[in-house]
């Protein structure tokens, strides 16, 4: 099995806007590319974060999966859009 986590850093204020857009996303992608992501939230830290965390059978289907949403518009989009109330990981 294949795991995947992504941390996102709502900005302050705007957890709760955050939240609903990443679980409104995921499904949206779990419907489309037939993935399995979860949402769950971390409270009490500083900061809150929100984590995304992905589930595939081998390497082969995550690839697919990432080659999927990298190449849909409207994906990207939204991506873009959830900008607005996170803050960049500081991975990014």
């Amino acid at each position: 099995m294949y795991v995947t986590g992504r941390e996102i850093i709502p900005t302050t204020g705007r957890l709760q806007d955050a939240l609903s857009f990443v679980t409104t996303i995921t499904g949206s992608m779990n419907e489309k590319f037939d993935s399995n992501l979860a949402v769950s939230v971390e409270l009490g830290g500083n900061p809150n974060k929100i984590w995304i965390t992905g589930f595939w059978a081998t390497m082969g289907d995550y690839q697919t999966f990432v080659e999927g949403y990298m190449g849909d518009p409207k994906i990207q989009v939204a991506f873009n859009t959830c900008l607005l109330y996170t803050s960049p990981s500081p991975r990014d």
